[in-house]
This record gives C-alpha cells, sequence and structure tokens, in this order.
C-alpha cells in the first residue's frame, strides 16, 4: 500500500488491533498496540469507518510514499526525510521515550536496530568494544502504574566506573544551580531531586565543582522511579565521598532508610542500621560504629563507610577506623535515599556503590587525587555491532543514533559513525547531523514513560554514507567512537541500508 503525507496525530496506544477506535479518528491518525509494539495509520477521510481502516505502518520502499521529495542524492535521505513529515516529527522526537515501552520500531526500509537488550537484532560486539560501561535503570511506564521496563544505554568509562555503582555525584552536576528544587542526573544516570543546594568552585577538591548544603533546608533526594535501590536486601555496600565540613556538632550526611551516615558531636563520622535475620527483617537489631579519628573543620577528609563480607568498617583518608563484629543478615530499608540533610559544607565525588562482592576498599589505600572516571589522556569509547546480514549488497546507508549529554557533544568531532558492509573490515564515516534535541518534559505526563528532567539533554543524530566503493559483502555493520574525552551515554542504534 501507498502511504500519504498528511495532518494527523500521534494518538494514545491500545492494548491490541481489536481495541484500535473505529469512530472519532482523523485521516493520518496514529496509533501503537503495546501487545507487540505495532504502528497503525487511520487511513479513512472520514472519522467514522472500519477496523480495516487501519493499516499497518510500514515503509518497505522509497516509491510507497506519495509526494515524497526529490531532492537528495540518496533514494534512503528521502523515504527517512518523507517518513519524518508524515510524523509531524513526533515519532522522531518521542522516539526515545517510545522505546523504553516497546519491544518492536518498523523499519523504515531494511536494516535492525539495537536498543542494547537481549531483544536486539544485531547486539553490540564486546571483543571490539572499548571503554564503555553498559547501564541499566529501570523506569515505570507512566498509565501503566504496576510496568517496569529496563531501560539501558553504554556510557563512556574512562575510569573506575563497574556496575555496583548506583550513584557517582561528582560536584559539578549543580554549577549552574542558584538554590530552589530542581532535577538532575549523574553519569551513571541515576535521577535527582535537588533542593536548595548550590555548586561551587572556590572550595572544590580537584577544581571542577563540588556540592554546598546550607545545614538547614538543602538536600538531595533521589527520584522514586529507580528500582537499583529497592532489592538485593543483604547485598553489600560501599559509601564514599570528599567531605568539607563547616561546622562541628552533629549533622546527618547520608541516610538510605535506615541506614544513616552522620558526623557526631566530637566531629566523628557514625554510621547506624537496621539489621534483620532474614529478607523478612524478623528479630531486628541496630548495628552502630562510630570512628576515632576527627574530621577537622575548613579541610577537606575522605570518608568510606561500607559493609564487606558482612563486616562494617569506615575509613577515614585512607585508613581504617572502625569495624563492627560480623552482621551478615538482612538490612531494612525501603527506597528514600536523602544526601545532605542538615549537613552544613561541601561534598564531593560522592559514590555509592551496592551488590554481592562489592570491594572497591579492602584494606588501608590511598585516596585518588583525581576525579572518579576522569584521564588526562584521551579514552575513546567505541562501540561496535554485530554482522547483519544483508538480503542484497548494499550501496548507501544510515545511522540514526539517540544520545544523551554528559558534556556537550559536537557530532563527527566528539562521535563518530562508521559503517561497514563487509563485515567490520572496511569502514566509512557517516556525516552526522543533529536533527532534534528532545523537548523540555519536566511537568508533563506521556503514556510512553514518566516524566525526565530538562536538564537530561536528548539528542537524535542521523547521517547517511555511500557505501558502494567498499569491497563487496552483505554483513552490515556499525561503529561509533567519542573522542576528546568527552562523557556520554548512547540509547539505541538503527542501522538501514538500500
Amino acid at each position: 500500500m501507498a502511504f500519504i503525507q498528511q495532518l494527523g496525530s500521534l494518538r494514545s496506544p491500545v492494548s491490541t488491533y481489536a481495541n484500535l477506535p473505529i469512530t472519532g479518528n482523523v485521516l493520518g491518525d496514529l496509533r501503537i498496540t503495546t501487545d507487540i509494539g505495532s504502528l497503525y495509520t487511520w487511513m479513512s477521510s472520514s472519522t467514522n469507518g472500519l477496523l480495516s481502516d487501519w493499516k499497518k505502518f510500514t515503509v518497505s520502499s522509497y516509491n510507497d510514499l506519495i509526494g515524497r521529495p526529490d531532492s537528495s542524492v540518496l533514494a534512503i535521505n528521502d523515504a527517512t526525510q518523507a517518513y519524518v513529515r508524515l510524523c509531524l516529527n513526533q515519532i522522531w522526537l518521542t522516539y526515545l521515550y517510545a522505546v523504553n515501552a516497546l519491544a518492536t520500531i518498523y523499519k523504515m526500509v531494511a536494516g535492525f536496530m539495537d536498543r542494547f537488550n537481549t531483544n536486539d537484532e544485531a547486539g553490540i560486539d564486546l571483543t571490539e568494544c572499548e571503554n564503555q560501561i553498559y547501564l541499566t535503570r529501570t523506569l515505570r511506564i507512566v498509565g501503566y502504574e504496576e510496568e517496569r521496563d529496563n531501560a539501558t544505554w553504554y556510557a563512556t568509562n574512562k575510569n573506575d566506573l563497574d556496575n555496583d555503582t548506583k550513584m557517582l555525584l561528582h560536584g559539578r552536576e549543580v554549577l549552574n544551580s542558584i538554590g530552589g528544587d530542581f532535577e538532575f542526573r549523574d553519569l551513571m544516570r541515576t535521577h535527582y531531586l535537588g533542593h536548595n543546594i548550590e555548586g561551587s568552585t572556590t572550595i572544590s577538591k580537584f577544581g571542577r565543582g563540588s556540592i554546598y548544603f546550607n545545614g538547614d533546608d538543602s538536600s538531595i533526594d533521589v527520584a522514586n522511579e529507580v528500582a537499583d535501590f529497592q532489592s538485593e536486601y543483604n547485598t553489600d555496600f560501599s559509601c564514599d565521598f570528599w567531605m568539607y565540613a563547616l561546622d562541628s556538632g552533629v549533622q546527618s550526611i547520608f541516610t538510605h532508610s535506615s541506614l544513616v551516615i552522620s558526623k557526631t558531636a566530637d566531629n566523628y563520622i557514625s554510621m547506624s542500621m537496621e539489621i534483620g535475620e532474614t529478607s523478612e527483617f524478623l528479630n531486628r537489631i541496630i548495628v552502630t560504629l562510630t570512628g576515632s579519628i576527627a574530621v577537622n573543620e575548613n579541610e577537606w577528609t575522605h570518608v568510606v563507610v561500607q559493609r564487606r563480607n558482612g563486616y562494617f568498617e569506615i575509613y577515614i583518608n585512607g585508613v581504617l577506623d572502625a569495624i563492627s563484629a560480623s552482621f551478615p543478615g538482612a538490612f531494612y530499608y525501603m527506597q528514600t535515599i536523602t544526601l545532605g540533610a542538615d549537613y552544613h559544607g561541601y561534598i564531593e565525588e560522592f559514590r555509592y556503590a551496592r551488590g554481592m562482592g562489592v570491594n572497591h576498599f579492602t584494606g588501608n589505600f590511598t585516596p585518588l587525587t583525581r576525579e572518579y572516571n576522569y584521564s588526562t589522556t584521551e579514552k575513546v569509547m567505541k562501540l561496535q555491532s554485530n554482522g547483519f546480514e544483508a538480503a542484497a549488497i548494499p550501496t548507501s546507508a544510515r545511522v540514526v543514533l539517540f544520545e544523551e549529554d554528559i558534556d556537550v557533544i559536537d557530532p563527527n568531532t566528539d562521535l563518530k559513525a562508521y559503517v561497514s558492509r563487509d563485515g567490520g573490515t572496511t569502514f566509512s564515516q557517516v556525516t552526522l547531523e543533529r536533527i532534534s534535541d528532545m523537548p523540555d518534559v519536566v511537568g508533563q505526563t506521556y503514556w510512553w514513560v514518566e516524566p525526565l528532567p530538562s536538564e537530561l539533554k536528548s539528542n537524535i543524530f542521523t547521517g547517511s554514507v555511500d557505501i558502494s566503493a567498499q569491497p563487496s559483502g552483505k554483513e552490515m555493520v556499525y561503529k561509533l567512537t567519542s573522542h576528546n574525552n568527552k562523557d556520554l551515554r548512547v540509547r539505541s542504534v538503527t542501522l538501514q541500508w538500500k
């Protein structure tokens, strides 16, 4: 069938094809069925009609598009541009959110999409990857209260990152904050709610930014859609940070429900946690541990509080300060996490890791003299796909990728894309173009995923390349590389060819 470019709207999804409405429609309306992720468009000029007036949206070839543009050199470019206009940019602008909720996105031409999970058609060839970390966050789908979807990314890993790390706040994430309430994310993509905190480079351990807490009404909370903090009751954990206290006296620094890390009246670091014998938290006891090395005011001190192999430990500036008896029971906690509370001072490089066998600190150590995930020499992240067999030898290809900025990313300079048709032996560089950044969705609720903070800058990059000069082959591979030591996250990649 042919598709006509027609004004329509992206409408609310339905559960199955049989539930598509046959009244109140407009020519060109689009709806997705959530059972298999199919996209349908209303093809009748009447608002009422038959179920058969909903046609599955596919574009099998360039000639399927009526009113297609003629100006581009590559037909695949024209098909993509017509597709964007057909959907009034809504499909592209909202694709990052939709891909979290859908198992399938229909292709414009021959190709595949990787969103970095087990359903990928090609997937990543880990033997060819460098300096990357795989991140998973569980997000709630608005409108489906009990449903959660694992959203996945690849991020640059220049040093120190691992899958046990759930929070990593450098401090420079909040440099633009001057108080009030706002939302932001860290490198691990954990979602935070900041309250009356400020960023500072005047007092900063490594000179690039710290977080100032006023000791009264400033704090950072972890937003409640992150499920990483809601399970694994008996796991080990490790919490470490640099602190610059401005006042003496009792102050709460970090709480995770029953886990409390604080500074005592004598300026020692103390921790407490409620422990139960089983995951049902029977026969609960309160474990407390207090160090004996003072944390001086107006100077930077490195602090570690952890549970390793059932023992709670405190380290001050790399020296073991206190260790508990063995408490192998389950933690008693819920999901509430707060950093700051009534603490007055600065915090930098705050890292919180959870998982079986976390071993960030196994004895006395020398604290790092740099930020986490920082390198003075360039470390290039490389992501390369497995091969995917084309039906015929392609002569042109297009890459569409969805990227989230940590640093500001300049396409073709900080992020480059390549395509190969001979299984990854010969690559041609794609000229990427930013066709859109994602809209500000704070305070808005869409069906595909819950609102994300405005500080999350997501980009859609796309570009095409002529691969006719490459050695003949049908095994299609894409490659992405980061440059100039920039930090970024890649959400999904689509490779298409003709």
